[in-house]
Order: C-alpha cells, then structure tokens, then sequence
C-alpha cells in the first residue's frame, strides 16, 4: 500500500470536481477520502502540527512542531519507522523544515519557503508590535519590494507553481523507483 499525503493551503473541497481539477478529482475518486475534517485554527501555523505532527498547535514554542529531541514521534517518523519512504514538498514556510517539519522526513524540498527574505519578514513578525505603524511599514515596504522581485524575475507570483511541487514530486518517484528496481535486481543476483 502506498500512501500520499496532500495538502493544498486554502483549497476549498467544491473545487474538487470535475470542472475545475479534473485529474485530481479522478485521482480521488479512486481513493480513500476524507470528507469530514476541521481545521485546527484559523490558518496553516495553527493546523499544520496536528496534521503532521499530532498535537494542537499550543503544544510546541512558538510555530511548527518540536524538535527531534521530542519524543512524540510525528506522521513521518511513524511512517519511515514502518519502511515507507518518505518525502516532502512545500512552498509554504509554516510547513518547512525551519519549523521542523521535516522530521522523519527523507528529503524534504521547501522550495522558496526557508529563503533569507521569507525568514526575515518572520523574524519582524515575531520582534515587532503587530499592531504599530512601524510593523505594517515595514509589512507593506517587504510585500512591495518582493512584489518587484517576482516581476524582475520574470514570475508569476512569490510562491512557487504547482507545477514545480508536481514535478519535484515525480522527479523523488522516478528517482526512488530506479533504486528500488536495481536493489531488487542486485538482491536477485546475490
């Protein structure tokens, strides 16, 4: 059995038909689906330990989940300690590897979400009064700088397609299934 955990930030569950994801409804309806879930709190930094590492977002200091110093072990460990290969994707920096989330995880591709600029807006989210004219100065001068980056760039937006997740995805797929077949051929000739 094969498991592939998804979880797309902001996807509203109408989407999810034949109209507007056509692959991806075909993919789920030939799946194990759960109808019937709740978020933890009001966005990705409350919700995200529970989905990966089962326990409420109060359960760790500050974002993400505890280290692995933590003896709960989270999805992942249980997985890779079960001999499931592991692997994880994002784009998103509350569900990067700079909040631990990479734990049990065998590689972890974050994208843009672990980059110098994403961490220096945190750290002026965390060190500022969120509330003060100098946080949203500073707020709306970094979204107008990164705004200008994209387009230097010649992006479409600051966070990474999901084309890009897809093919990064396929890529450890191929990658692992190649390992997979010469180990079994290398056992086969022992």
């Amino acid at each position: 059995m094969n498991v592939l955990y998804i979880t797309v930030d902001a996807l509203r569950a109408d989407h999810v038909n034949p109209e507007v994801m056509p692959f991806t409804h075909e993919f789920v309806a030939d799946s194990i689906e759960y109808t019937r879930c709740y978020a933890n709190g009001p966005g990705t930094p409350w919700s995200f330990p529970s989905l990966l590492g089962g326990r409420y977002a109060g359960g760790a200091d500050g974002f993400g989940i505890p280290d692995e110093t933590d003896p709960r072990p989270t999805l992942a460990e249980i997985l890779q300690d079960d001999g499931y290969a592991t692997a994880g994707f994002t784009d998103n920096r509350f569900a990067s590897s700079d909040y631990n989330y990479d734990r049990g995880i065998e590689m972890m591709w974050d994208g843009n979400a672990t980059s110098s600029e994403k961490r220096l807006k945190q750290a002026v989210r965390t060190r500022l009064d969120q509330d003060g004219l100098l946080y949203h100065t500073l707020l709306r001068a970094y979204h107008l700088v990164d705004d200008m980056l994209v387009n230097v760039r010649g992006n479409e937006t600051r966070f990474a397609r999901a084309e890009t997740l897809v093919d990064q995805f396929l890529g450890r797929v191929a990658k692992r299934s190649r390992l997979c077949r010469w180990y079994s051929q290398l056992r086969g000739h022992s």
